[in-house]
């Protein structure tokens, strides 16, 4: 039996999921309780709830990502949400481990699993994935990379991401295009929105040594206030295609600038980077 089979053979797809202790978690940080480890709950599915399985299946259909992989091949969803990614990959019969912090972002995950064909769902730091198997693919979507306080543990996982790659393996990196957002930010800092009878006000301003934006999310219900907070390290093109080549991957096409496929300029909202690991 594998490593990974081992790691993940007890999972019961219709009762439980795997979770695995995440020291990283018990470092001291900059930002309260490590912002992502408290964020992504039942209010965060509330807040993105217009995010739906056709948009993930658009994208993928653009992408043409089936004639880049092995029928073998294994794939990994970093930061995997309610699952939409991964769910497509595993109907289409690849072995998919997907893999987030959040539970309750597993537990609607879990809720959507139908039939045989599902992924396999672990609970676990990124920084600290238990396995050692190898991908024909590793998905980072939707901003779920630059989380980290330092530019340095951002680089570590990169290259333990490359490194969790076959020969020739494929790697996306779904970024925000930092000129997008600071300019955003520049001509609307705060925004406040209505949700079935919930306020959500989100207030925003950028740092720049590193340049990261900061959103601060305040959510009011009757009485209750819940207040969360983001921060999200924003690259540059040339940083990410340095952080590429010194962790032996290189660019596999032009990025993107959207879900579309529109290519990359600096107007665009999104940064798609599509990798392939060197050797």
């Amino acid at each position: 039996m594998s490593i990974i089979r081992k790691i993940i053979y007890m999972l019961d797809f219709n009762s439980s999921i795997r979770v695995y202790s995440n020291p990283m978690l018990k470092e001291n940080a900059k930002y309260p309780e490590n912002w992502f480890a408290t964020w992504f709950d039942e209010w965060y599915m509330k807040v993105y709830q217009h995010r739906d399985e056709r948009e993930a299946a658009d994208f993928i259909s653009k992408w043409n990502i089936w004639e880049k992989l092995n029928p073998e091949d294994w794939c990994l969803d970093l930061g995997c949400g309610a699952g939409r990614f991964a769910q497509l990959f595993a109907k289409k019969g690849y072995n998919t481990l997907a893999v987030d912090l959040s539970m309750p972002l597993l537990e609607a995950a879990r809720k959507d699993l139908s039939g045989n064909a599902n992924p396999y769902y672990v609970r676990s730091d990124m920084r600290c994935l238990p396995t050692v198997k190898r991908f024909g693919l590793i998905m980072s979507l939707f901003t779920s990379f630059g989380y980290f306080e330092s530019d340095e543990e951002h680089s570590t996982l990169l290259r333990d991401l490359s490194n969790r790659l076959r020969p020739k393996g494929i790697i996306v990196l779904d970024l925000p295009n930092s000129s997008d957002v600071e300019r955003k930010v520049s001509e609307l800092p705060i925004t406040e929105k209505n949700i079935e009878n919930v306020v959500v006000r989100e207030e925003r301003y950028m740092e720049m040594q590193p340049k990261r934006v900061i959103k601060r999310i305040i959510i009011s219900k009757d009485k209750e206030t819940f207040k969360y907070t983001e921060s999200v390290r924003l690259y540059t093109n040339l940083e990410i295609e340095a952080m590429f080549q010194s962790v032996g991957i290189s660019s596999v096409e032009h990025p993107w600038g959207d879900y579309s496929g529109s290519p990359y300029s600096n107007s665009s909202s999104r940064m798609i980077y599509f990798g392939k690991r060197i050797g």
